[in-house]
């Protein structure tokens, strides 16, 4: 496998903790760790994948994921690729969706691009940002997306699918299903005065550095917001802020974040993730819903 793999594309390690590859700094080893960095080398790795009968797990930047300790088998295909080429047509730009969301937003505003710089901290990838349709301070990526490239793994088609066929919803989008990977991503955005951007970048920023455990390692948001409710809000009134499991922390400066102080576990997050659902359950009959992702053995979302 590894020769084969090797073939394709020089980045590929074998039995590498996955650790280094998730913003919370969790997860046991990936058997095979690939790193497609364009388009030719994602269908290339997937159609391999797919004929040699391996367990295929695709990440991008490594957000808004908890993985297990036990690790994952088969083929980890991360698809990241800092220097993408972006191509411009008038107020529309089409990406490798492997390019870093931060830079990306970076480029837009040292040209005049508006549109996507409230999604400025977001630490995952275009793509992975587009199937999740991240948002922040008002805005959803959805919005701005006016088609995507995707490669169908079931029969290994490259196809576009427009706005109208992605169903976007509240970090809902029909990329979720497990059988599509996104290639491309075509945005549109407008024309701002970039010192303006760049001053509501660092607005942003100001506003999330106070509320948000940035110099701890983190998932994300590991719950969706109920509707007419905020999970952090939920989760601090039943006094779990700051709330501990071995080295797994709930935020003390926000309730809907789980920090790694140093050498926690994924089944210490895991445990934190069904506390912080049972006691709202309990207490205010809401069922909060995961919006990090959890992939592999020894993890289990328990029922409230």
């Amino acid at each position: 496998m590894l020769e084969e793999l090797l073939k394709i594309t020089v980045n590929v390690k074998t039995a590498e903790p996955l650790s280094k590859h998730t913003t919370i700094k969790i997860g046991g080893n990936g058997d095979f760790l690939v790193i497609a960095q364009n388009l030719q080398e994602i269908v290339k790795l997937v159609t391999l994948a797919k004929e040699r009968n391996q367990p295929l797990l695709i990440i991008g930047n490594g957000s808004n994921l908890l993985v297990s300790d036990e690790g994952v088998r088969g083929i980890v295909l991360k698809i990241l690729n800092s220097k993408s080429k972006i191509s411009v047509d008038n107020q529309s730009i089409t990406v490798f969706s492997g390019i870093p969301l931060s830079k990306l937003i970076f480029w837009a505003i040292s040209n005049g691009y508006s549109g996507i710089e409230e999604l400025i901290g977001i630490p995952g990838t275009l793509g992975g940002s587009v199937v999740m349709n991240a948002g922040a301070m008002g805005r959803e990526i959805g919005e701005l997306v006016q088609w995507v490239k995707v490669l169908d793994i079931d029969n290994l088609e490259i196809y576009n699918l427009k706005k109208d066929d992605l169903n976007f919803s509240y970090r809902k989008s029909s990329l979720q299903r497990k059988n599509l990977v996104v290639l491309e991503v075509n945005l549109s955005l407008w024309q701002e005065n970039p010192k303006y951007l760049q001053q509501r970048v660092k607005e942003i920023l100001k506003v999330r550095k106070a509320n948000q455990p940035i110099n701890y390692p983190n998932a994300g948001s590991i719950f969706k917001n109920p509707p007419n409710f905020s999970a952090g809000k939920l989760i601090e009134e039943v006094g779990l802020k700051g709330y501990r499991i071995g080295d797994a922390q709930i935020s003390t400066k926000h309730g809907n974040f789980i920090v790694n102080l140093g050498k926690a576990k994924a089944v210490e997050v895991m445990a934190l993730i069904n506390l912080a659902r049972k006691e709202v359950f309990t207490n205010f009959g809401i069922k909060l819903e995961p919006e990090v992702k959890i992939i592999g053995g020894g993890l289990n979302l328990e029922e409230v």
